[in-house]
């Protein structure tokens, strides 16, 4: 397995165990990454990558009974005001339990 996937596996594993310690939920995971723009060959690098390790961490039956689901916010040019609004659209879905991003200044 793609270290990357390891590691979203064991931070996520870990998370997923702190936050749903006895019942079994779905646990949202917010990505932030360019899905169009000029770096969008990365940026959707990154959300297949993400999806991978989450598709294997369901079809082994997820953690303590948790699944797992990704929600994307797409930072377009990663200017500040598309960052902005990404991050606040993630945010403000109360479902999404934390958010991951490769991208940071």
């Amino acid at each position: 397995m793609p270290r990357f996937a390891t590691s979203l596996l064991a931070t996520t594993s870990n998370l997923a165990a702190m936050a749903f310690p006895a019942t079994a939920a779905v646990v949202k995971i917010g990505l932030l990454a360019p899905l169009t723009g000029p770096a969008s060959a990365d940026g959707q690098e990154f959300q297949r990558g993400a999806q991978l390790a989450i598709d294997e961490m369901n079809k082994a039956g997820g953690l303590d009974g948790n699944t797992f689901e990704l929600a994307v916010g797409d930072v377009k040019d990663q200017s500040a005001g598309n960052v902005t609004s990404a991050v606040e659209r993630l945010l403000g879905d109360p479902d999404v339990h934390f958010t991951l991003t490769g991208y940071a200044s």
